[in-house]
């Protein structure tokens, strides 16, 4: 037969097991990545022999943590403890641009890998950066993203600085519809950046230059 002693620590340690699996469930963490979570598997044609090489992305001190940061109405900012991002937002932005440029031009991203140039090399490699100005997400308002890159060919030949901005009404409030605004906006970020280095290489073989938005260097 147990003792009184015994009963109570049986019942503390019980109590410490039930807490302790409380806690756990309460901070349970959730990941979420801005690239294509199911990704068709097409890619355009090669444009000659070009790669890019996709440097790494600026981004405000607000926005560079782990976790997922909204707004509200008021201008009140949000950070969630329990949704974050499986990389650094730096390298996810990064990554959604890299696919987007490969989906769209066929290039791929030499960052950090060796590539000839001279004049054994038949192709250009197109250096990009990417600093996010601001980027604002509202759920049940809006979307707003500001951003300057530039595109440098590595012989010099090419050479612009550009600047993009995104807005988008989010009237949902959901955080799946968040994350989703993240992912457009970084969408349509790389989906120009990858339509400018379509004009620029065809201006180096026209004798043309990318304008616009973008301003040579």
């Amino acid at each position: 037969m147990s003792t009184p002693t015994q009963r109570a620590v049986v019942l503390f340690i019980l109590g410490m097991v039930i807490s302790a699996a409380g806690c756990a469930r309460a901070t349970q963490e959730r990941f979420y990545t801005l690239s294509d979570s199911m990704p068709d598997g097409t890619e355009a044609a090669p444009i000659g022999n070009d790669f890019v090489e996709i440097l790494p992305v600026s981004l405000p001190e607000l926005l560079d943590r782990p976790q997922v940061v909204l707004y509200d109405e008021a201008g009140r900012v949000h950070m969630l403890e329990e949704d974050r991002w499986a990389a650094t937002l730096k390298s996810e932005i990064r990554q959604s641009i890299g696919e987007k440029v490969r989906h769209r031009l066929g290039m791929i991203d030499v960052y950090h890998t060796p590539v000839p140039h001279g004049e054994s090399s038949k192709g250009k490699t197109y250096r990009i950066t990417v600093s996010v100005e601001s980027f604002k997400v509202a759920p049940g308002h809006g979307t707003m993203m500001q951003a300057v890159w530039a595109v440098r060919s590595i012989d010099g030949s090419t050479n612009f600085v550009c600047r993009s901005a995104y807005q988008m009404e989010l009237d949902d409030r959901s955080l799946s519809h968040a994350i989703l605004a993240y992912r457009k906006a970084i969408d349509a970020l790389g989906t120009r950046i990858a339509h400018s280095i379509r004009k620029a290489v065809q201006g180096s073989r026209d004798g043309g230059a990318e304008q616009g938005e973008c301003i040579p260097r």
